[in-house]
C-alpha cells in the first residue's frame, strides 16, 4: 500500500510539473511565431518586442534559442548593429550550445568576423566559426551555407586551392541547395585567380542554367559579361565600343568625379556640387561646399570628400585632422582623393601631404598608410589599394597593411598612360587606368593557360608590372579623329558589367562604353 501512495504522489507531482511547465512552454512558442510574423510585415519594432519576451521571460523554453537567433539575423541582416548581432550569438552560444540554433549562431558569428574586417585576424575567426558548424553539427542544414562561406573566405586570404576544394564539395553533395548558386559565383572568382577564365565563365553559367530570373542568376550574367569583354572580346579587337546610351545632362561642365553606387545610381561631382546622373534613381545628393571628388562606403553609399571633410548622404561628416607633437591638430582642408578599407577605416590623401592618412570610421587618426603624392585611390574586397601618383609616374600598390606590393609605370611597351586621371577596380580585383585617351587594364592573375580565351593581340607585361603581379591585360586607345574617342577624360567608373562611364571635358558630357 506503502508503494502504491508513493507511486501516486509522483505521479502528482510530474501531473503538476507537466502542467506549470506546458503553458509556459506554449505561450514561449506563439511568441515566437508572433515575432516571426511582424518580421514578415517588415513591422521589426514589434518583432523584437516578442522576440525579446521569449528569450527574457521564457529562457529555459525550448525556443529561447530560436528567438535569439531571430534577434541576431535582425541585428546582422536589417539593422547593420554588429554589436547587438554579436551579443545575441555569443548568448546562444554559451547558453544553448547543443540546441538547434547553435550552427546557425556559428555561421552568424563568422559573418560577423567577415564584417569586421577581411584582413588576416577576422579571417581566421570567420574560417573557425564556418568550420565549426560541419564539424560539430554534420547533419545541419546549416553545412551547404558553411562550406560555401569557408570557400569565400579563403577567396579573401588568397588560399584559392583550398577555396575551390569546398566550394566544389557544395556543389557536388549540395546541388540543389539555394547556397550552391553562391558557390558558383565564387568559384568564378577563384577560377579567375587560378588563371582559368575561360572555366570561370562556364561555372558562372551554371548559375543561369539552373537558378534562371534570380538575383544570383542576374550577378552571374554582368560577372560574365565582364570577364568575356576582357577575355573574349578584347583578343580580336577592343574591349569596349562607344555606346548610343546617353546619361545626364547635354552639357557637365567641370567634373571632379563619378562614383556608381550600390543602387546601380551614377554620381557627379562638380564644383556646383553633386548630382545624380541616373534616371528614375531613388537616391539623393549630399550638399556639398566644394567637392573634390567622389568615393563609395562599404554600404554602398556615395560619399563625397568636400574640403577636408568625408561627406555621407546623410549623418555627420568626418572632419579630418591629423595630430601634430605638442600642439593643435591639423586639420586636412583640401582631400583629392579617399578609400575605405574592408575593417572601416578610410585612406585619404590630401594636396598638402605626401603621405596616405589613415582614419578610423568615426574620424580618428590612425596613422600614415603609405608614401606619395596621391591624385586618385581605389581598393578591392581583399583590401588591395591602388593610388595614382603622377610625382612618381606609377600605380602604386598597397596591401591592407600599407605594405608597397607593386609599382605600374604609366609608360611602358604596349601603353602610354603618362597623362593618368584615375583608378579603379572591378569586382574580380582587375586595376584599369584612366588616361586622357586611353584606358589601360592590368591583371593580378597568371595568364590563361595555352589553348584558352585570351588577349593575345595585346603585348606582354613589362617586367615592373610582372615584378608586382600585375601584368597588361588590354588597352583601349580609340583613334583621336575616331568620333568614338575620347580626348581630354579626367574620371571614370566601371559597372558590375564592365561597362565604363566616363567623363571628357573636352566633350563636356559622360561617355558610354559597353
Amino acid at each position: 500500500m506503502r508503494h502504491g501512495v508513493m507511486t501516486l504522489a509522483w505521479a502528482c507531482v510530474l501531473s503538476t510539473i507537466v502542467f506549470t511547465q506546458s503553458p509556459d512552454e506554449e505561450v514561449a512558442r506563439r511568441q515566437l511565431d508572433s515575432g516571426r510574423a511582424f518580421a514578415r510585415q517588415g513591422n521589426y519594432t514589434e518583432a523584437l518586442k516578442d522576440f525579446r519576451a521569449v528569450a527574457d521571460t521564457h529562457p529555459n523554453s525550448s525556443v529561447a534559442d530560436n528567438a535569439l537567433l531571430e534577434i541576431a539575423r535582425y541585428y546582422i541582416d536589417v539593422a547593420g548593429d554588429t554589436v547587438q548581432a554579436a551579443a545575441a550569438v555569443d548568448a546562444i552560444v554559451k547558453k544553448y550550445a547543443t540546441s538547434d540554433s547553435a550552427p546557425d549562431a556559428y555561421l552568424l558569428a563568422g559573418r560577423l568576423a567577415l564584417a569586421r574586417s577581411h584582413q588576416s585576424a577576422d579571417l581566421d575567426s570567420a574560417l573557425a566559426n564556418f568550420e565549426r558548424v560541419f564539424r560539430l553539427f554534420p547533419s545541419s542544414g546549416a553545412v551547404p551555407r558553411s562550406l560555401t562561406l569557408v570557400g569565400e573566405t579563403m577567396w579573401y586570404a588568397r588560399r584559392y586551392d583550398d577555396a575551390r576544394a569546398n566550394l566544389s564539395r557544395t556543389i557536388a553533395e549540395f546541388p540543389t541547395n539555394a547556397t550552391a548558386a553562391e558557390a558558383y559565383l565564387t568559384l568564378g572568382k577563384v577560377l579567375l585567380a587560378l588563371g582559368e577564365p575561360a572555366l570561370a565563365m562556364e561555372e558562372m553559367q551554371q548559375v543561369r542554367n539552373r537558378w534562371p530570373n534570380t538575383p544570383a542568376a542576374a550577378t552571374a550574367l554582368v560577372r560574365t559579361s565582364l570577364l568575356h569583354r576582357l577575355y573574349i572580346r578584347a583578343r580580336g579587337g577592343p574591349a569596349w565600343a562607344l555606346s548610343a546610351d546617353t546619361i545626364g545632362p547635354v552639357k557637365l561642365q567641370n567634373v571632379v568625379g563619378l562614383a556608381w553606387s550600390g543602387k546601380d545610381a551614377l554620381f557627379s561631382a562638380a564644383e556646383t556640387g553633386v548630382s545624380v546622373l541616373t534616371s528614375g534613381a531613388t537616391e539623393r545628393p549630399q550638399a556639398v561646399v566644394k567637392p573634390r571628388g567622389l568615393t563609395v562606403d562599404l554600404a554602398g553609399q556615395v560619399v563625397a570628400f568636400d574640403a577636408g571633410a568625408l561627406r555621407p548622404p546623410t549623418g555627420v561628416a568626418l572632419t579630418l585632422a591629423v595630430p601634430q607633437s605638442g600642439g593643435t591638430p591639423k586639420a586636412l582642408s583640401n582631400l583629392q582623393a579617399a578609400t575605405q578599407l574592408s575593417n572601416g577605416d578610410w585612406l585619404v590623401a590630401d594636396s598638402s601631404d605626401r603621405v596616405l592618412q589613415r582614419f578610423s570610421s568615426t574620424g580618428t587618426h590612425v596613422g600614415t598608410f603609405g608614401a606619395g603624392r596621391i591624385t586618385r585611390l581605389a581598393s578591392t574586397e581583399t583590401d588591395t589599394v591602388a593610388g595614382l601618383d603622377k610625382d612618381a609616374k606609377s600605380v602604386v600598390v598597397f596591401d591592407g597593411a600599407g605594405t608597397l606590393t607593386a609599382r605600374i609605370p604609366l609608360k611602358a611597351i604596349g601603353y602610354d598612360l603618362e597623362e593618368a586621371e584615375d583608378v579603379t577596380f572591378d569586382a574580380f580585383g582587375h586595376l584599369y587606368v584612366l588616361s586622357r585617351t586611353s584606358i589601360a587594364v592590368f591583371s593580378p592573375y597568371p595568364a590563361a593557360p595555352a589553348g584558352a580565351a585570351a588577349p593575345t593581340a595585346t603585348p606582354a607585361a613589362p617586367a615592373a608590372a610582372r615584378a608586382g603581379a600585375y601584368r597588361l591585360l588590354t588597352v583601349f586607345a580609340p583613334p583621336q579623329n575616331d568620333p568614338a574617342g575620347f580626348r581630354r577624360a579626367t574620371s571614370f567608373v566601371v559597372d558590375p558589367s564592365g561597362a565604363v562611364y566616363l567623363y571628357d571635358d573636352r566633350a563636356e558630357r559622360v561617355m558610354v562604353y559597353r
